[in-house]
């Protein structure tokens, strides 16, 4: 057992110290995303491999199972109550999206274009719940779409958003080599209320924009909020300032066209 307060307040050499010998590490993120960091070889840098993190309880664990044999990890902890889905790392451009009910996978590719995601059930039910959106299902044919497509294809459902976050978290050596999320009414911690969940209202933001040529009363339809600090830099003048490669996009253009009050300006 590790003290669930030893953090970055010690230094590294401590912090490798302590956290060394151990098999797993679980690290609660805004209360409703709890990251699990497992090691499976011999040193932390070492990212364990699709079939490790299933069997990682069978070869770790220190009692015995109460049927025959430890079950896949993921599935263990998708059993749990208040898990809403489980996230497995498969690679650097793949993850697993685990429930009670079913699994899918994110894949993603990179190319001169951009990215490209693709998103597909690969047993039981949609974890995700995309099947059932008119929507989001006519992505799910099987070929790569760009990002604002899944944006404005997911944006009205209850997880908007979470093919792109979920496999764009994956490249974070923070993410877990499983992620956990809650579901409505659930935390990590004993804190009230938190953040990191994958539920609508911890996705939605209110924007207000006010500045010289932004039409008054116009709404758009929506927008991430990474596009938030490009944006601004463009409404200043200072667009050239925009770090390429940066994940967010200047929306300004699109607020300066949103015609007069109550028009909307649709996601692109």
């Amino acid at each position: 057992m590790r003290d669930r307060r030893f953090g970055s307040e010690n230094s590294l050499r401590r912090r490798q110290a302590h956290f060394g010998p151990a098999r797993a590490v679980v690290v609660a993120g805004g209360t409703r995303r709890c990251a699990i960091h497992l090691r499976t070889g011999e040193h932390w840098w070492q990212r364990p491999s699709r079939e490790q993190i299933d069997s990682f309880a069978r070869q770790f664990a220190t009692r015995s199972p109460e049927g025959d044999q430890w079950p896949d990890l993921p599935d263990m902890l998708t059993q749990l109550p208040g898990i809403d889905v489980a996230v497995v790392r498969l690679g650097p451009d793949s993850v697993q999206v685990r429930n009670s009910r079913g699994r899918s996978v994110i894949d993603r590719v990179v190319g001169d274009e951009g990215k490209g995601y693709r998103y597909r059930v690969v047993e039981g039910t949609d974890p995700l719940g995309y099947a059932s959106s008119p929507s989001a299902s006519r992505l799910m044919d099987g070929n790569y779409h760009d990002e604002q497509a899944w944006f404005a294809a997911t944006r009205q459902t209850d997880r908007p958003d979470a093919v792109v976050q979920l496999i764009e978290l994956n490249d974070s050596p923070r993410a877990g080599d499983i992620n956990l999320y809650a579901i409505r009414g659930w935390t990590f911690t004993d804190e009230a209320g938190g953040h990191g969940g994958l539920k609508r209202e911890e996705f939605v933001v209110p924007w207000l924009w006010v500045g010289p040529d932004l039409p008054a009363g116009a709404v758009l339809d929506g927008s991430r909020t990474v596009d938030l600090m490009p944006t601004m830099l463009d409404l200043l003048g200072r667009g050239r300032a925009i770090p390429p490669g940066l994940d967010g996009r200047s929306i300004a253009d699109r607020l300066r066209s949103a015609g007069a009050a109550g028009n909307h300006a649709p996601v692109d």
